[in-house]
């Protein structure tokens, strides 16, 4: 699975990016995932910590199928795809998903009604439910529809298939209503 000399059709499946879109990725999020140097091993490198919770993302989300993949233990991989959630969504987020104001908003709101026939369209908002195991404290409120623990994401595109706001903080049990009436797209509007 972890090849570095994987030919690009192979890179682009297993990580639904180009090789040097990948570099470039763990390059900006490696301040924040690097393994302690100071630790009595090292750990995993930011590129595999990367290509694990990508792999993971990629598809059904199997901690198990990921772990076997990369030959690392479950545990390891749950907890390296919280890190790199978690790094991800409190340091890149704010830097690359821009709800669009001004002009930017009112070019997506032409290009969705030239390309679509849609007048007065901003995004198109849509949920998933993301698999977790039972946490510890409220499992209630993560047990979803879904008869599974989960966490309720919500993600808003633009007309090009680009995400302007991805909201993941809620408990799978959530409504999709709640979550939209609190996100940062429908405050900002």
């Amino acid at each position: 699975m972890w090849n570095e000399e994987a030919l690009p059709s192979e890179w682009n499946k297993n990580f639904r990016m180009p090789r040097e879109q990948f570099v470039l990725l763990a390059d900006e999020i490696s301040p924040f995932i690097s393994p302690d140097p100071s630790a009595p091993r090292m750990g995993l490198s930011v590129e595999k910590k990367l290509a694990i919770t990508l792999h993971y993302l990629k598809d059904t989300g199997s901690i198990t199928v990921t772990a076997n993949a990369f030959g690392v233990s479950r545990s390891t991989v749950s907890s390296i795809i919280r890190t790199v959630c978690i790094a991800s969504n409190t340091y890149l987020e704010p830097r690359y998903l821009k709800i669009p104001t001004g002009d930017s908003l009112n070019s997506t709101v032409n290009s969705f009604e030239e390309k679509f026939g849609f007048p007065q369209v901003l995004g198109v908002v849509d949920g998933t439910h993301i698999p977790i195991n039972k946490p510890k404290e409220d499992s209630q409120s993560y047990f979803s529809f879904k008869m599974k623990y989960t966490l309720n994401v919500q993600g808003v595109c633009d007309s090009m298939g680009r995400f302007i706001d991805v909201d993941i903080n809620w408990p799978g049990g959530t409504h999709d209503a709640k979550v939209f009436a609190n996100s940062r797209i429908n405050k900002s509007m």
